[in-house]
């Protein structure tokens, strides 16, 4: 099992088992799995040489199955044909999520036991933000808003309660090149990772030419 876990956008995974392992039976593309400590989304399930490969995303991937639709009731003027919020980055992504998974006039639109965190009060999240948004892609729209701001989003499971919550965390910089705050870092050395490749080159390098009379 290896998946990618994404802060801003959705990561993926990918599960590689036994065709006849126990319960290999139930895994379907469009469901729910628990692999790896995760709650993941199944997109496709391959099967090959008597071995299964799962693929998919992380289980906030569900909200790149929905799109951003929009109501012109009691629109402000010049904001017909989008849905304009403004708010903190917190209130904005948190908006979209409302409007077109949680609370969306059309039922089949929302994700069923999907509520939102409660906002945050910290003083790092008192920020203003404004969008305006008409057929986005949900969770790439949460990308870029918490991207411009350094949020990232997440849906947390809680298994026991059969409920999932969108939440909003704002990045914070932990590299050594910092002091505010207690730093991570990896190495071989302090025994928190096995290996890393590290390259150098400049096949990313463009040259140009430039000539006047």
């Amino acid at each position: 099992f290896k998946i990618k876990n994404s802060f801003y956008g959705v990561g993926n995974f990918a599960l590689v088992l036994p065709a006849f392992a126990p319960g290999a039976e139930t895994i379907e593309e469009d469901t729910w799995i628990y692999a790896g400590g995760q709650l993941v989304f199944v997109d496709d399930v391959a099967e090959d040489g008597g071995y299964l490969t799962v693929t998919g995303k992380e289980i906030k991937g569900l909200l790149a199955h929905r799109i951003t639709l929009y109501s012109n009731d009691n629109a402000p003027a010049g904001t017909q044909g989008y849905d304009a919020f403004q708010g903190t980055t917190e209130q904005v992504m948190k908006h979209y999520v409302e409007r077109n998974v949680i609370s969306s006039a059309d039922e089949d639109r929302i994700i069923p036991r999907l509520i939102l965190e409660a906002d945050h009060t910290e003083a790092e999240y008192q920020n203003e933000d404004t969008y305006m948004s008409r057929f986005d892609n949900l969770a790439e729209l949460l990308e870029i808003v918490g991207k411009n701001k350094e949020f990232g989003w997440n849906i947390v499971p809680d298994l026991k309660a059969g409920k999932l919550t969108f939440i909003v965390i704002k990045g914070k910089d932990k590299t050594a090149g910092q002091s505010e705050r207690e730093r991570v870092i990896f190495s071989v050395n302090r025994k928190n990772i096995q290996s890393y490749q590290r390259t150098f080159g400049m096949s990313s390098a463009k040259n140009a030419f430039y000539a006047t009379k």
